[in-house]
């Protein structure tokens, strides 16, 4: 609501602010005098009151590490139920944030804060198995859980928006509420047991297993996108981390002595039970394997990866090959797909006289980028998910091998951020981004975008963006060629069958019927044969494609 009412700037000002008065509110409350603390009866005296050991801050860090790597996976994994847009991070985030609530709540009316060490110590591993088994429960569920999902969509219409928000949070409560309670129940433990071994007060206490907890957090969260899921893969990585979970659990045990033999016994024998479901479980994870979710079609997979900034697959449908990118259509090389790529490739370099520099934002099945290689250009490609170059190949009849030519690099990086630390000033950019709604594209649909990329054009330089019109509302159509506009004076709309293209320049462009025949005539063989294949060999056949000028606009 705040970032489509008041956008990403202002609302990261409300966010401060909010921070800032709840801050002010705490710091007006009086502070409660602290009771003296009792250590348990059957406790031994700690053998140094006022610091922790370093093994004593490895299970709060563990626990953040095993949380937060958790959480990347999670989020990698829902995009396919939840689906990929500005709002599946905040339903999975909401998800984990009332699963800590609860366990912590949970803690506090009814946890051992009473009991010896060495029972907290096996509170905390049972805990932890908990958390362990629904976590390989959930590899389980992930597989049906969008077909349920879509049904319970499907039955309310797609219509209201608070209802498939319900559907959608459900949905990822299946998988992550439960390990979240389980995260939420155990931090205030280990505080409570801290305090048992050492003289601190409760909010130093806390503050020690915060600050252990929240490093472990910062490097699970850069290990799982990082090193997990290109290591191990989504599934692997998720009984890894379930599987550590209950090793630390099973270490805390034994370091709290005296564990006693009955504990020890029952520690064991979970743990044991733990492993023996994460053998018998089934762990593979099919639901990044199917090419459209919503119709049921499972096509042959030709390729897969889960890398570290998304999970790539390629299919084989009848004839056509399509690629998708975390479950989303991105390369559907049906005719119209490719002629609209190819355009896109080919129109701002037909809009200038001899351009010399491109960049490609958004490489895909790299369609776009052949056309744009078989000019006498230098091209740099740059796509946030890299692991596209390896599926490249299997659209080499649509991009003219391009997986071979030697006028491009690739940049393995966001395309906007590249922009902007980028010295380089370019001929032509264009932006093949996914849809605009889908979580890593919206930001190439802002003024800020459009700046940036104005900026960087040199003086007759063009900019040319896809522009979808499935699954858009009009005020949302509308309202991105307002925006484009708002940037580029010299502004273009073109129709293509399916899709459109939005076409921008710092100055007029050359849209008579003998200057785009002159350079027609002047480009080389291999543009000229890749041209005819979608139909394009005089200038009314380029012509026909727009429907708007700027003024028109």
């Amino acid at each position: 609501f705040f970032i489509r009412t008041y956008g990403v700037f202002h609302t990261t000002l409300i966010a401060a602010a909010i921070n800032a008065v709840i801050c002010l509110v705490a710091l007006t409350q009086s502070r409660r005098e602290v009771r003296p603390h009792v250590r348990p009866k059957e406790q031994t005296e700690p053998s140094d009151s006022s610091t922790p050991s370093l093994l004593f801050l490895l299970f709060p860090f563990l626990s953040g590490f095993i949380g937060l790597a958790l959480q990347i996976i999670w989020v990698r994994t829902l995009i396919c139920v939840v689906s990929n847009n500005t709002y599946s991070f905040s339903i999975v985030l909401a998800d984990i944030l009332a699963g800590l609530a609860l366990g912590a709540w949970l803690y506090a009316a009814c946890g051992p804060s009473r009991a010896t060490q060495p029972t907290k110590a096996l509170v905390f591993l049972v805990t932890q198995a908990i958390a362990a088994v629904a976590i390989l429960i959930s590899l389980g569920l992930f597989n049906q859980l969008h077909d349920i999902t879509l049904n319970l969509s499907q039955q309310i219409n797609n219509n209201h928006w608070f209802a498939l928000g319900l559907v959608r949070l459900g949905a990822a409560a299946v998988v992550t509420l439960i390990p979240a309670m389980a995260s939420g129940f155990a931090t205030p433990l280990l505080v409570d047991l801290l305090r048992n071994q050492t003289d601190h007060s409760p909010e130093s206490a806390a503050g020690i297993v915060f600050s252990a907890n929240a490093f472990g957090s910062m490097l699970g969260a850069l290990t799982g996108g990082l090193v997990l899921i290109p290591l191990l893969g989504l599934s692997t990585g998720m009984v890894v981390l379930a599987l550590a979970a209950v090793g630390a659990g099973l270490v805390l045990l034994f370091v709290v002595r005296p564990a006693g033999a009955v504990r020890t016994t029952v520690g064991v024998l979970v743990t044991a039970a733990t492993i023996v479901a994460a053998l018998l479980l089934p762990k593979e994870l099919t639901l990044m394997k199917w090419y459209d979710r919503f119709e049921n079609i499972e096509g042959e997979l030709l390729f897969y990866r889960e890398g570290a900034f998304g999970t790539v697959a390629v299919f084989q449908l009848g004839e056509i090959k399509e690629l998708t990118i975390n479950c989303i259509e991105e390369v559907p090389a049906h005719r119209d797909a490719v002629a609209t790529f190819k355009l896109l490739g080919h129109l701002p370099l037909l809009l200038q006289e001899k351009p010399k520099t491109v960049l490609v934002n958004a490489v895909g099945g790299g369609i776009t980028l052949g056309a744009v290689t078989k000019h006498d250009v230098t091209v740099d490609a740059v796509d946030i998910v890299p692991d596209v170059r390896d599926a490249m190949h299997f659209f080499g009849d649509e991009n003219g091998n391009v997986i071979d030519r030697t006028n491009w690099r690739l940049i393995a990086d966001d395309g906007r951020n590249y922009l902007k630390v980028s010295p380089r000033r370019y001929d032509a950019i264009t932006a093949d981004a996914t849809h605009p709604a889908a979580a890593e594209s919206w930001m190439l649909y802002t003024q800020e975008y459009y700046q940036l990329v104005h900026a960087k054009l040199t003086e007759n330089g063009v900019f040319v963006q896809w522009l979808p019109l499935h699954n858009m509302a009009t005020i949302d159509y509308l309202s991105v060629i307002r925006t484009f506009r708002s940037v580029f004076p010299e502004t273009l709309l073109l129709f293509t069958s399916r899709y459109t293209l939005l076409v921008g320049a710092k100055q007029p462009l050359p849209l008579t019927a003998e200057a785009i025949d002159r350079r027609l005539a002047e480009v080389n063989a291999e543009v000229r044969a890749d041209l005819e294949e979608i139909g394009l060999t005089q200038s009314q056949d380029l012509l026909k494609y727009i429907i708007f000028d700027g003024p028109q606009l």
